[in-house]
């Protein structure tokens, strides 16, 4: 089958999803495609460029629902919802969302789209930069925190913490809660407390002449 950029970078994100981004590199992927290196490059000016296109890939998965979907928050939750299941879809590659910007298409799509749904509340651009921030910090975020923990039982490190725990009662109290199984339902949480800051800024952030300063121009 001959080299193109899809196949290219469904291979990258099989080989990342299989051994972390760490251990990523053009060799490895031309390995896996039975191909030099150098042919890579043919496609992909640099690594950091395929890397971009890996994230964009695994965001095709995330939507934003239309404007029939609900109100405004509710197409956040939705919105959050679906990027927060790429840690079980993609448990090596997500942590490339902490490293990399979005620079390609479907990445900027989703932004026009996360970003039109605040504005077209009214609220003011400034703060629609925050409230996404604050989302998209909080995704990354518990995203990054899950995987970590996961790992961290598979090698052994919680059933130590836990062994270590019992000393102390404040840890002792809360140990039960902080494990995988309540991963759903912590950020679930998390998630409502955001969300109804958000309903609370935008009360806040819209002009008091009663013009939405922040909505999209037709």
């Amino acid at each position: 089958m001959p080299l193109s950029r899809d196949r290219i970078v469904d291979a990258a994100l099989t080989l990342i999803d299989a051994r972390g981004h760490e251990e990523f590199s053009m060799r490895k992927l031309g390995a896996e495609l039975d191909c030099e290196a150098m042919a890579l490059y043919n496609h992909f000016a640099n690594k950091n460029l395929l890397l971009d296109a890996v994230v964009d890939r695994m965001l095709k998965k995330v939507v934003v629902p239309a404007r029939e979907f609900g109100t405004w928050i509710e197409r956040t939750r939705a919105y959050s919802q679906s990027f927060h299941a790429l840690v079980r879809i993609h448990p090596g590659a997500f942590p490339l969302f902490a490293m990399r910007r979005f620079h390609e298409v479907h990445g900027l799509a989703l932004l026009n789209e996360a970003f039109g749904t605040i504005l077209d509340e009214g609220v003011d651009p400034r703060t629609a930069v925050k409230l996404y921030r604050t989302l998209a910090n909080f995704l990354s975020g518990t995203g990054l925190s899950e995987l970590m923990l996961l790992s961290d039982v598979a090698n052994g490190g919680a059933q130590r913490e836990a062994a270590e725990a019992e000393k102390r009662p404040a840890l002792a109290a809360v140990m039960p809660y902080l494990g995988p199984a309540n991963f759903d339902e912590v950020f679930e949480f998390g998630l409502d407390v955001i969300l109804a800051g958000f309903e609370d800024a935008a009360v806040n952030s819209k002009p008091k002449n009663g013009k939405r300063a922040g909505a999209l121009q037709k």
